[in-house]
């Protein structure tokens, strides 16, 4: 329970760190041979690749909303290698909201779900809480996918700030749909 807890924490913490509808639709590929997996993004979106120290193992950003853009939008994607196959998701969800709930500020659950990808599971949350950032506070808003395949974890973190027109949260979606796992 107390290793759930930790990953769950540590999922949010990393991803704090979209495309416009009247923006291009081209995609690009990113392959990620080492935890196997691939994802496609927006090719006006830019990729950091992080170095060995960081847990995530890609994140995604939108392009700049204008000069007084105080929040970049993004995605993260990190891979956790499990040490069993067998996963209770159900107790995943439970655990999650709770322990949400008791380490984020203002965490407001906004909606979640259990379902499947090609046979396996996935649960998907959305939730808002308040972060401090560069000595502000900012009402944020998270969605993130976890997709139980064999014995990873991968977890697909979109954050935005709470109150803005969320313009890059369908294009979010539709980067989640892309992961594909190998």
């Amino acid at each position: 329970m107390k290793v759930i807890s930790t990953i769950i924490l540590s999922l949010f913490c990393m991803s704090v760190f979209g495309q416009n509808e009247n923006q291009t639709s081209a995609f690009k590929l990113y392959t990620d041979k080492t935890n196997g997996f691939s994802i496609k993004y927006p090719d006006n979106w830019t990729i950091r690749v992080p170095d060995s120290t960081e847990k995530a193992k890609l994140f995604i950003k939108t392009p700049s909303e204008g000069d007084d853009d105080e929040f970049i939008e993004n995605i993260n994607v990190m891979v956790t290698k499990l040490s069993s196959t067998i996963i209770d998701i159900a107790n995943i969800q439970t655990t999650l909201k709770k322990t949400l709930a008791e380490k984020l500020k203002n965490y407001q659950l906004v909606k979640d779900e259990i379902f499947e990808i090609n046979d396996n599971d996935a649960y998907q949350m959305e939730y808002t809480c308040t972060k401090e950032m560069d000595g502000k506070e900012k009402n944020l808003f998270t969605c993130q996918r976890l997709i139980f395949i064999d014995n990873k974890l991968i977890t697909l973190t979109y954050i935005s700030v709470a109150n803005s027109s969320k313009q890059f949260y369908k294009d979010a979606l539709s980067i989640f749909e892309t992961m594909e796992v190998f």
